[in-house]
């Protein structure tokens, strides 16, 4: 009984960890990607910025295209 008490605890107290782990890096790395931008912001690269932007950009517009024809889904307009 003992045994599995203490798998038990070793258990949960792995998943705190784990938890605290991915929610620190979360947070590193959203503080080094606003960083990124804020260089980019101050050292004149706003056409770099933008550039990167768009790309991405047209990178989920292909997703969005390539999930509504896998899926069958057909685009509609906001009008109907």
């Amino acid at each position: 009984m003992q045994y599995v008490k203490s798998l038990v605890f070793n258990i949960k107290e792995l998943f705190v960890k784990t938890f605290l782990i991915a929610a620190i890096s979360f947070v590193v790395l959203a503080l080094l990607f606003q960083l990124f931008f804020v260089f980019l912001e101050v050292s004149g690269r706003q056409n770099g910025l933008h550039k990167l932007l768009m790309k991405l950009l047209g990178e989920l517009m292909e997703l969005s295209k390539t999930i509504q024809i896998t899926f069958g889904m057909k685009p509609k307009t906001i009008f109907g």
